[in-house]
């Protein structure tokens, strides 16, 4: 993709980390876990995932965005950084990126799990509620749709002392592609990690059908189909659709109130 004039260079990168040290400061508490498998060649895993981290960092959490695959762009790309930063560990010029974006936004990148780094980052209001969020396409589940252990275990490695927290959800961004299974990968994550929030935002219109899970709450949100207007534009992109997702996240991990509902245009 070309470069744009408001890309960052790497000497103008405040706290970026190729070597794959991570902050000297120790984290803020236990957070909450928020999976997300992208599925499909409509939208792309970086697009995606930099639209809903920056809702969800203009919330008052802290967030810690891990992804890891080889497609590109990856987030970083969204996010501004200079070519020579965002490419370098899908082209083997260095293990990771890991930078904070601002005092309450850590973003981490890999091409393989085994090259992320281990550690919390020191947060600005470490009182604040903590989201892990672990991003990948479908390219790196297995053929039966199972989610590889060295995917599953990212978050725990990015929490105080690798504790696992009760509240995990999964969001599955189903781009219609075929051969897919919905059902298959939601009945997966389940089974592998005991999460029992799922939300799938579908663009399959509406041949979309929620899976009946015994036990899971899941919820179901449309892609909506203009969503990849701005794909080619280097900032995050943004607007009801992503603020949806974060509030219907923050409710799906936080604790829960009788009678509440997250403002979002979630169908159950």
């Amino acid at each position: 993709m070309p470069e744009d004039r408001r890309s960052r260079r790497l000497k103008d990168v405040s706290h970026l980390f190729l070597s794959g040290n991570g902050g000297d400061r120790p984290g803020g508490g236990t957070g909450s876990f928020v999976d997300i498998c992208v599925t499909g060649d409509e939208h792309c895993r970086g697009f995606l995932a930099a639209g809903f981290s920056s809702s969800l960092a203009s919330r008052d959490v802290n967030v810690t965005l891990i992804e890891t695959g080889l497609s590109l762009p990856n987030a970083g790309y969204y996010f501004g950084l200079e070519a020579e930063v965002y490419l370098a560990p899908a082209l083997g010029r260095s293990e990771c990126i890991d930078l904070m974006r601002s005092p309450s936004f850590r973003y981490v990148y890999a091409a393989r799990p085994a090259a992320l780094p281990d550690g919390a980052a020191g947060f600005a209001f470490p009182d604040n509620p903590h989201i892990v969020i672990n991003v990948f396409d479908y390219t790196g589940l297995s053929g039966y749709g199972a989610i590889p252990a060295d995917i599953r275990e990212i978050p725990a490695r990015f929490n105080p002392d690798g504790k696992k927290d009760e509240r995990r959800g999964l969001i599955l961004f189903d781009g219609a592609e075929p051969g897919t299974d919905p059902a298959r990968i939601v009945s997966s994550f389940i089974e592998t990690t005991g999460s029992t929030a799922v939300l799938i935002a579908s663009g399959r219109g509406e041949a979309s059908k929620v899976p009946d899970i015994s036990g899971v709450e899941v919820g179901m949100m449309g892609i909506p189909g203009d969503l990849g207007r701005t794909l080619a534009i280097r900032m995050p992109p943004s607007g009801s659709f992503f603020s949806a997702m974060a509030a219907r996240v923050i409710w799906m991990t936080g604790p829960r109130q009788e009678g509440k509902t997250p403002n979002a245009a979630v169908q159950r």
